[in-house]
């Protein structure tokens, strides 16, 4: 008999263009939109990563991710944000990323920054 209680951890990256977010404070413009478009409690308890890509960091782009970790449905993030995103990372495509611990999900669906003290 199979297991339904079984949870999948997924990992999804939505990477945004800087210079579409209009530069300055890109990294809070794209946290704003993400915010904005997507029902937070859906991500209960998942960790946030963002920052400069890989790329971005070699020159070779202006790209910025904003990346969750845990227990959520894919397609949900997709769907709300594929207008805004560059493309989607997941897997050792993410994993390769040099993403910081912003934070996480509470169960109220509300952004806890990280804190590190």
């Amino acid at each position: 008999m199979e297991d339904t209680n079984t949870k999948q951890i997924y990992g999804l990256g939505i990477v945004f263009d800087i210079d579409a977010l209009g530069g300055g404070a890109y990294g809070e413009k794209a946290r704003d939109i993400v915010s904005s478009k997507l029902n937070m409690s859906q991500l209960a308890d998942c960790i946030v990563l963002a920052g400069d890509t890989e790329a971005t960091l070699q020159l070779q782009a202006r790209d910025y991710c904003i990346a969750f970790i845990g227990v959520f449905e894919p397609k949900t993030i997709k769907r709300a944000l594929g207008r805004y995103s560059k493309r989607f990372l997941r897997g050792e495509e993410l994993a390769a990323e040099p993403l910081c611990n912003i934070g996480s999900i509470n169960e109220a669906g509300e952004f806890v920054e990280a804190n590190f003290e």
